[in-house]
């Protein structure tokens, strides 16, 4: 991804290799029923266990874009949004 966004290399269809990697599964595979992913040690008395999730999952969206080129594509992130 780095040759393609900063080069403007033309490294074919990375995406489905990437997106295939153990590392995204391991986040993927914990995506909850509802689309979002649990925060992992939320304090219910500041913050409802759903605000504390919406948090992680934002976080995990940004990881998955940013980190592994995920899109609208990829069922986790449909999932998600």
């Amino acid at each position: 991804m780095t040759r393609r966004d900063l080069l403007d290399e033309d490294i074919g269809d990375i995406d489905e290799k990437v997106w295939q990697l153990p590392e995204v599964g391991r986040i993927t595979d914990v995506q909850l029923e509802n689309g979002a992913w649990r925060y992992p040690a939320g304090r219910e008395h500041i913050r409802s266990a759903e605000d504390y999730n919406q948090l992680e999952t934002f976080r995990i969206l940004r990881i998955l874009v940013e980190k592994y080129g995920l899109n609208k594509n990829h069922v986790a992130i449909r999932r998600g949004l």
